[in-house]
């Protein structure tokens, strides 16, 4: 009884375990936070849970935030001290799981990337080309057919994705 007592109590141990290791990210840990806002903005976040009630200082596990009106703008700073804005009607998707990767769908987003980790820099996506950046300054701007980017310090890679051309693109 008591052998089979401590093989019941080992392999419950193994499950937990193995139950613990084997789990995806949790999609709910904070990874940024608000530091400026102002105007009509939208944060919409896993299983479609959506916030209209936004402030300085909420936490943010990722998710969608929307500016609303041409006055909106939105100031995120992530984990790592890199900060990222919206403005004006602009959508931007942003996660981080080990390498932070953001897809502005509309609109215009300006950061200011602390140096990313070797080989996981981060990754702003348009509709029209994909960015990878290490630690820059740099604004972007998305329209239906093309991205407009101003690099005010450091280099941003820019990859067009209609032919995968590759530009480095360097402050002026």
């Amino acid at each position: 009884p008591v052998t089979w007592l401590l093989a019941t109590v080992a392999a419950a141990a193994v499950v937990v375990a193995a139950a613990f290791y084997l789990r995806p990210p949790d999609a709910e840990q904070p990874i940024a936070q608000i530091t400026g806002l102002s105007g009509s903005l939208e944060w919409t976040g896993d299983g479609g849970r959506v916030m209209g009630d936004l402030s300085v200082g909420t936490e943010l596990p990722g998710g969608t935030i929307e500016g609303m009106t041409p006055s909106s703008w939105f100031e995120l700073e992530f984990l790592d001290g890199s900060t990222v804005t919206i403005s004006g009607t602009s959508t931007l998707t942003f996660s981080d799981y080990g390498q932070k990767k953001l897809h502005l769908k509309a609109g215009k987003v300006s950061a200011n990337v602390k140096p990313q980790p070797a080989n996981k820099p981060m990754l702003l996506y348009t509709r029209s080309a994909m960015l990878e950046v290490v630690g820059t300054q740099f604004e972007v701007q998305s329209e239906l057919a093309a991205t407009i980017l101003s690099v005010n310090q450091g280099t941003v890679r820019i990859t067009r994705l209609s032919d995968d051309k590759k530009v480095d693109v360097r402050a002026s």
